[in-house]
């Protein structure tokens, strides 16, 4: 899991890595959530929505994923 907006130093006694801004954040309008397709084994292509996560889940071997719930 990753939080914050610094990062971890490549080795012990390096200078932590310098914050950076990724840019402004916006919320995905509730009409683009009839847009998305049934098909949902072919890949993302660009213009498609964007499925935001929902939560930080637990995988059978351990591993965290951010993703959303499997309908």
């Amino acid at each position: 899991m990753i939080t914050g907006g610094g990062g971890l130093p490549e080795r012990p006694g390096d200078a932590p890595l310098e914050p950076f801004s990724t840019g402004a954040m916006r919320a995905v309008s509730r009409e683009n959530e009839s847009l998305v397709t049934t098909n949902q084994n072919r890949p993302w292509t660009l213009g498609d929505p964007i499925v935001e996560p929902q939560g930080l889940y637990q995988l059978a071997n351990g591993k965290l994923v951010l993703s959303r719930e499997c309908p």
